[in-house]
Formats: C-alpha cells, structure tokens, sequence
C-alpha cells in the first residue's frame, strides 16, 4: 500500500488501509497499538486526498488513545501531535 501512495493512487491506497484498520480494530481492538497505527496510515492517506476533515477526526482519535495508554511525553503521543499539527 506505500507503493499506491507513492504512486499517487491515494483512492486504492485509502481503499486498502481502511481495510487493514477494520480488520487490526476487529482482531487486536481499538486502542491496540497495531490498530492505532493503521489508523494513523488512513489518515495520513485521507490527508493526501485532501479530505481535512476525515484526516483530523482520525489523527484525533489516534492523539486521544495515545495519551491515555501511554502518557503525554510518549514518542507515539508526540508524533500524534506533529500529525495533528
């Protein structure tokens, strides 16, 4: 799927990390580091789509899951803040 981002093909990219997500959120759970990660990766993708909104809903959502499992100073939480930013 780097590949298709890569590529520019950012419909198949999004298409195929929002699988990857729902299938990490169905198997590992919502707030599993896997899933968070590959919601990160959708968002990064809707953000290359130009969909703002979407790409700000999930990078906050990510932010939110990373704070509370991991504490504010995490490297995780803070590259969630950069990605928000």
């Amino acid at each position: 799927e780097r590949c298709l981002f890569q590529a520019g093909k950012l419909d198949e990219s999004a298409e195929l990390r929002r699988g990857l997500h729902e299938c990490c959120r169905a198997r590992l759970g919502e707030d599993h580091a896997d899933t968070l990660i590959s919601k990160n990766s959708l968002a990064c993708t809707l953000e290359a789509r130009g969909d703002l909104e979407g790409a700000e809903q999930l990078h906050s959502e990510v932010l939110k899951a990373f704070r509370a499992k991991l504490g504010e100073e995490h490297p995780d939480t803070l590259t969630s803040k950069n990605n928000l930013a």
